[in-house]
């Protein structure tokens, strides 16, 4: 089916570029569609630009009595023809970045313990930076626990590697969260040594005893660190979430956290933060309290980590003007996923668009929505098949086109059918051509 739904996109493309085909002129090929997959279910997490080509990182889903994943990373080419894959065992990634000797990848590494008494222990999982140069070959691979004592029982904590980032000195800086059994989910911020990947220090963050959920990226700049957070409780059957961007002195405290929606009952998830000339644009999803449809979201910060509350946008697949003034009038579970800055100052989101009798070609589709520094949308573009396409990563290469990364899921994955990843390049309007 997914080589089906390539071709079919393809073909539409090469009958509306041309009228006759011995007419079309011979062009440098500069967009393109490739899936990676295998044996079992391949799942992206995310995409960077490497120069001469992509670093693809996602998790290989094993099913079985008790499931295991793997990580993979997958280097391409600037056509997105794979060069070499690299298959980790134990684990699931979150991040990739690039660095001048070959790639950085965070993640976690995943414990599995079956005949534990001890119900928390199951499953655990550790922080984890594996280092690979520009061949693939691992240099080093670190993961990071702890364990606490209570009632004269061992338990190991949870921690997660969301983000990474690099300080003034050349230390890694981590961005995670961890979670004592029982308890919520704060957040942490180690710095590493970049060859050993020893800690040179680290914090935790729970101001709030509530649940925060990172997105993938954290910024260092002058003795600061900042990054964007979701800030979740529980009350009855609803989770209601607010927005969080939190700063703090290296080694030290919060200088500034600023909030957005915590005075509304809603389900308010940032996913993505990126920056731009005069700060950085956030993109996420929002949702009522029933729970049922969702709208993408867009809000923009200033450079020292404030919201301006004024960008605020909501976009909504069933509209034809795409933003909406109330959010809460939901045609569609719509979901914003990542976002780039754009070289024109403005940003394009990604997300997904559910298929409805308006518009979409099936399932869950690929969502862009080009926007205006203060959140204006300029065009939107829909890309996909009958299957669902979940977008998880975009960037903007250096000649304006637009690469995207994500999992096509087949319809039937439930019943034995497998998801592959996908990584297709754009113009800067977001179109296949050539």
């Amino acid at each position: 089916m997914k080589k089906l739904f390539t071709l079919a996109i393809l073909s539409s493309l090469l009958l509306t570029a041309c009228k006759n085909l011995d007419d079309a002129p011979v062009t440098k090929r500069n967009t393109f569609m490739h899936f990676y997959e295998g044996a079992n279910s391949y799942v992206a997490s995310d995409v960077a630009i490497t120069g001469d080509g992509y670093i693809v990182a996602g998790t290989i889903n094993i099913p079985g009595n008790a499931p295991t994943t793997k990580i993979v990373v997958i280097k391409t080419d600037l056509l997105g023809h794979p060069e070499w894959e690299k298959i980790i065992d134990g684990g699931a990634s979150s991040s990739i970045v690039v660095t001048p000797n070959g790639y950085i990848l965070v993640g976690d590494s995943i414990q599995l313990n079956p005949n534990s008494t001890n119900i928390p222990d199951l499953e655990n999982y550790w922080s984890r930076l594996i280092r690979m140069d520009k061949s693939g070959a691992i240099l080093s691979d670190r993961s990071f626990a702890k364990k606490v004592t209570a009632n004269k029982e061992v338990t190991h904590v949870d921690f997660h590697g969301d983000g990474l980032t690099l300080d003034d000195q050349g230390n890694l800086i981590s961005l995670g969260t961890y979670k004592f059994p029982g308890a919520s989910e704060f957040a942490y911020i180690a710095a590493l040594n970049p060859t050993s990947l020893d800690t040179v220090w680290s914090k935790v963050y729970n101001y709030l005893q509530r649940d925060y959920i990172n997105t993938r990226s954290v910024y260092y700049s002058n003795g600061k660190v900042m990054w964007g957070a979701t800030v979740a409780g529980s009350a009855g059957n609803f989770t209601s979430s607010y927005l969080s961007l939190p700063v703090v002195e290296e080694n030290s405290v919060f200088v500034n956290s600023d909030y957005f929606g915590q005075t509304t009952e809603q389900s308010l998830v940032l996913k993505d933060l990126q920056p731009s000339p005069i700060g950085f644009g956030g993109v996420g999803t929002y949702a009522g309290t029933d729970g049922k449809k969702g709208n993408i979201f867009f809000i923009r910060t200033d450079k020292q980590g404030n919201f301006q509350k004024e960008t605020a946008h909501y976009y909504d697949g069933v509209t034809e003007s795409v933003a909406v003034s109330d959010p809460t009038s939901s045609g569609s579970e719509d979901t914003g996923e990542t976002l780039t800055p754009t070289r024109d100052g403005g940003f394009i989101l990604a997300g997904t668009l559910e298929t409805t009798p308006l518009r979409g070609n099936g399932g869950k589709d690929i969502w862009l929505i080009k926007v205006d520094a203060y959140g204006a949308p300029v065009w939107d573009k829909i890309i996909g098949g009958p299957t669902n396409e979940i977008v998880s990563s975009i960037r903007e290469d250096a000649d304006g086109s637009l690469v995207i990364c994500g999992t096509l899921r087949d319809a039937a994955e439930e019943t034995g059918g497998l998801s592959s990843i996908f990584l297709i390049r754009t113009d800067s309007q977001g179109e296949l051509k050539n």
